[in-house]
């Protein structure tokens, strides 16, 4: 029982991390995309 609810955290956790990662990348991208129209 316990086993089970401890690996669905440390999933969730992973997922969360891993959606971080791609959303910041995606900012990051928006981000040089704005600098690169304003100059």
């Amino acid at each position: 029982g316990d086993g089970k609810k401890e690996a669905g955290e440390k999933l969730r956790g992973g997922c969360r991390e891993l959606l971080r990662q791609i959303v910041g990348d995606e900012k990051m991208a928006e981000l040089k995309q704005m600098k690169d129209q304003d100059s």
